[in-house]
């Protein structure tokens, strides 16, 4: 077992440069000026010309409406309860997008909305069935994909769309296609395309993050409730990652209802000032809260959350209080 001691004025520094701005494009401009060859000047109603593509998509493109049984839908909603970060799609690595702008793909077909997230089945996109059924024709890219004999700086990536889905006894995921020419201009925000493939030997990957998963634990071990009259504390906790590596680490110091450090870590983002613990381990941890300088009563709060590689979290708190 590791003993870590984290020092709060400390963290607050390392953290300054941790946190990460995901940036979406949601809307398109208005208007956009176009100049032709003959130096005439023409606007450009990018909203209309969308409005008529999508008209014109839906009459010609769509080939159908997918329907989801009871039970793959519940199987579906599972996995999309604790998305893997990584599969296999024939020679393909496919990498959960985690991060930068995003777009979305138009399908071939409808896809069911199967439960309430606006984020997943957009408003804007839905459509009914003649049973009223909710169907969406777009989906937000979620997997960026390389050839994994692909080992240059800057891979050539391709897309998928959605989150795998159960049907038939398979898996299957929307995948970014060429291109089809159309009879009109099309807005640059409607130029992915994808079509559904099977996702072969997904099964496994299934029961690991979605089956199999143990999540981590926080242990305080000395949570005081007697004032302390000293003017620190160590406060001690252990932590067991489960059975996937440690992916997250923060902490939250509150005193008399004020927050005053704060300090989160992510891997892949902070690995260099921050030691992220492997699967299957249990570390011990020491957070040094400092309350010199003030006299009297105060109250501290010290909020610990902390998640593993499988999506899983723990969160615990402990409240005490000094009098010098």
């Amino acid at each position: 077992m590791k003993k870590f001691i984290i020092v709060t004025l400390l963290l607050i520094s390392c953290s300054s440069g941790s946190e990460t701005t995901t940036v979406e494009i949601v809307e398109a401009p208005q208007e956009l000026q176009q100049v032709s060859n003959t130096t005439t000047t023409t606007e450009v109603d990018l909203n209309k010309l969308g409005d008529e593509f999508i008209e014109y998509y839906l009459a010609n493109k769509i080939e159908g409406y997918l329907t989801l049984t009871t039970e793959e839908a519940s199987k579906t909603t599972a996995l999309h309860n604790r998305t893997p970060s990584f599969f296999e799609l024939g020679d393909l690595d496919c990498f959960r997008k985690e991060r930068g702008t995003t777009h979305e793909g138009l399908l071939n077909e409808y896809f069911p909305v199967i439960y309430d997230n606006s984020y997943y089945f957009r408003e804007g996109q839905l459509v009914l069935d003649d049973n009223n059924a909710e169907f969406v024709y777009m989906l937000n890219v979620s997997y960026n994909c390389k050839l994994n004999t692909d080992d240059q700086e800057y891979p050539d990536w391709s897309y998928l769309y959605g989150n795998p889905f159960y049907k038939d006894g398979k898996w299957w995921i929307y995948q970014q296609k060429d291109w089809e020419p159309v009879p009109m201009e099309v807005p640059s925000w409607y130029s992915y395309l994808a079509t559904r493939v099977e996702i072969k030997n997904f099964e496994p990957v299934y029961e690991e993050w979605v089956i199999n998963p143990v999540g981590p634990e926080i242990i305080i071990t000395n949570c005081p409730d007697e004032e302390i009259t000293d003017t620190s504390f160590e406060l001690k906790y252990e932590i067991n990652t489960g059975n996937a590596g440690m992916s997250y680490f923060a902490t939250f110091v509150n005193q008399d209802g004020e927050n005053v450090a704060r300090a989160f870590f992510e891997k892949g983002q902070n690995d260099d000032v921050f030691t992220f613990a492997p699967a299957n381990s249990e570390n011990s941890y020491g957070q040094i809260i400092d309350n010199s300088g003030n006299t009297g009563v105060s109250t501290y709060r010290v909020d610990i959350s902390t998640a593993n590689e499988y999506d899983l979290y723990d969160d615990v708190s402990c409240t005490f209080t000094f009098n010098n």
